[in-house]
């Protein structure tokens, strides 16, 4: 641990953040320790069930944040005797579901990486139970609600066909794409997502991720290293690549759901023997060091471990990091409700707002076209190639259409 910072030097959760002690039990118990940090840990969570908890609503914040299964054996590990006996149940039934659920995602991914593997395409996993493994030991830790693939643009429309003859229905965009529109796709948006017409599955198709240019998609494969897993022979990313997907996944959601950020928590408690400064080489190439800052500081902010000197460097070297701190622990507290409000009240200006404070190397160009074109105006009208442009300016009378004049 040679290489970890002090953390009382970093900026502390602005005052007006106080954070019920629900929130507080619930990140606590939302990862698990190493060795090293087990008694804090312990400590910690023990500490916390001393406090008046309201136990409904801390079953309501396992709920939003989907941590059902780290919840529930945190508690049982640590404070097993201050739990109360229904809430016990409640959690364990949470647990034991979610486990099932994850069992069921694990058995379909694999059945689907044999079936492009045999059809000549290359996969990546992105999240899922295979990252629920390689972070907790456990397939089962994470709760999922779908599978998450990436694919190299080129392959897409054979990927299509594959999954139409596995019983899979494409629900977005879910309507015949023109030429035209399948090009705006793979430019201006990132995956596509799928239903299973009788298990009821989710499956998302990625190609990048979001605002990434195709260069920055294109460096995912190159860090890739090949892994045994139930049999099957898997891509995955590599350690660096991964943390940096991670922290993009989750900072461009706004960080809204704490399962995200448990997963980075276990990566920053282990120590490197390569360190860090591969990764900070590559978050700069893929523009993402202010997202990496963001990360560090609401790791620190929620969790207080110790984390690495040069992790740390990265909040004090960029003053707009509290701001995106804030902006994530705002929408981190939302009650779920809360958060679809400020979704249809604050809309796409503000997410651009945000998106260009969090990711400053980014065009200009790839946000404006995202705000100006919208997939669901492809269903209302087809435009043939010479015309496609028209879609910026019907922004605005098919935006009023779609959400006024149609319900």
């Amino acid at each position: 641990m040679s290489d970890r910072s002090p953390t009382e030097n970093l900026p502390a959760l602005p005052e007006r953040f106080s954070l019920s002690p629900e929130f507080r039990l619930l990140a606590a118990c939302s990862w698990v320790a190493p060795a090293s940090q087990e008694q804090v840990q312990s400590e910690r969570i023990i500490s916390l069930c001393g406090e008046k908890i309201d136990w409904d609503k801390f079953i309501d914040l396992v709920d939003r944040h989907r941590v059902p299964a780290l919840t529930y054996i945190a508690l049982r590990r640590h404070a097993d005797r201050r739990l109360p006996g229904d809430i016990k149940e409640k959690l364990k039934e949470r647990s034991d579901q979610a486990r099932k659920q994850s069992l069921r995602y694990a058995a379909e991914l694999i059945r689907l990486i044999k079936i492009f593997a045999a059809n000549g395409v290359e996969v990546i996993p992105l999240k899922g139970s295979i990252l629920s493994q390689r972070l907790f030991g456990d397939t089962g830790m994470r709760q999922l609600k779908d599978i998450d693939l990436l694919v190299r643009p080129k392959d897409l429309d054979r990927v299509d066909r594959l999954l139409e003859l596995e019983g899979y229905r494409c629900t977005f965009p879910g309507f015949e794409l023109t030429a035209n529109q399948k090009e705006y796709f793979k430019t201006g948006i990132h995956h596509y997502e799928y239903v299973h017409n009788e298990r009821g599955l989710n499956l998302e198709i990625h190609w990048r991720s979001l605002l990434w240019t195709p260069e920055q998609a294109a460096e995912l494969w190159n860090c890739c290293q090949p892994t045994e897993w139930m049999g099957v022979h898997v891509n995955c990313l590599d350690d660096d690549a991964l943390l940096l997907y991670l922290c993009d996944h989750g900072a461009g959601h706004k960080w809204f759901r704490i399962k995200w950020l448990s997963d980075i928590v276990m990566i920053f408690s282990q120590d490197r023997a390569d360190g860090w400064e591969n990764l900070l080489v590559m978050s700069d190439r893929l523009g993402l060091r202010r997202t990496l800052a963001q990360t560090v500081l609401l790791v620190h902010w929620l969790y207080g471990i110790p984390l690495p000197q040069r992790l740390c460097e990265l909040i004090v070297e960029d003053k707009s990091t509290v701001v995106l701190g804030i902006i994530a622990i705002e929408a981190l507290v939302m009650d779920g409700a809360g958060h679809a409000r400020a979704g249809r009240r604050l809309g796409s200006l503000s997410r651009a707002w945000y998106l260009i404070r969090l990711k400053p190397s980014l065009p200009y160009g790839m946000i404006i076209k995202g705000l100006l074109i919208c997939p669901p105006d492809f269903r209302i009208i087809s435009l043939p190639a010479s015309l496609f442009w028209l879609y910026l300016p019907l922004r605005p009378p098919l935006w009023f259409w779609r959400n006024y004049l149609k319900k």
